[in-house]
This record gives structure tokens, sequence and C-alpha cells, in this order.
């Protein structure tokens, strides 16, 4: 077992939605206590304080942000009876992350980047103009 890159964003009520080393499989983790509540998430959706998702074993969970409540079920239409009959649009859990984490981070890092790269060429300028090359 080797060590590894962690990444995440977060969920409501300090729960984060966690990714360790891999892409494939997600974690709700607990941010302020790091507690695992939900391991192998490999879809996800979010509606208000409840997450339902697809367990990578095939396997279903509901869970209450708010109450911490946790529910597994075998088979997706037991999930459905817990959402009142309604249908879900999992979303696989890396692309949830990645719209989350777009949501979040916005165009800042873009424009970081163009600025750095302003700054070095003027660095890279004056360092020319200096050396009299």
């Amino acid at each position: 077992m080797g060590m590894g890159d962690a990444w995440y964003v977060p969920l409501k009520n300090s729960r984060q939605l966690l990714f360790i080393d891999l892409p494939e499989k997600g974690y709700i983790s607990n941010e302020e206590t790091g507690q695992l509540l939900i391991s192998d998430i490999i879809e996800i959706e979010e509606k208000g304080d409840v997450i339902f998702g697809k367990i990578s074993d095939n396997e279903y969970f509901y869970y209450n942000i708010q109450t911490d409540e946790i529910k597994k079920f075998d088979n997706e239409s037991k999930l459905i009876e817990i959402n009142f009959g309604e249908k879900f649009r999992l979303t696989n859990a890396y692309e949830f992350y990645l719209t989350r984490y777009k949501d979040i981070a916005g165009n800042w890092f873009v424009m970081v980047g163009i600025i750095s790269l302003i700054i070095s060429l003027l660095v890279l300028f004056i360092t020319k103009k200096i050396m009299g090359i």
C-alpha cells in the first residue's frame, strides 16, 4: 500500500466527497473528524440534505447529511422507494467532483496563470535589458 494524493470537494454540514489516489471510487467523510462514512462510491446524486448513490459492489445508499443517517440497499428499486418513487439521475462520482470543483473554483486559477506568465515575461525582458542581451 503506497502513499498518494487525496482531493475533495465540500458537501453540506462539514462533510466532503473525498478521493484517495484514484478517481474511480469516492468516499464521504466528516471533514472535522476525518471519519469515513461511506466508501467505494461510484455514482452519486445530491438532493438538498440527502445524498443518494451507488457503491462499487452494486449496493445503493441513502445518506442524510443533517442527521448522519445511512441506509444501504441491495438494489435500486428499494432506493427509489425511499425517494417516494422518483427515479434518480446518478452521476459518476468523479464527474460530480469535477462539476462541484468547477463551481467552487471558477476561473480564478486561469487568471493566476495568466498573471504569472506576464510577470515571468516581464522579469525575462528586464533581465535581458540589464545583461545587454
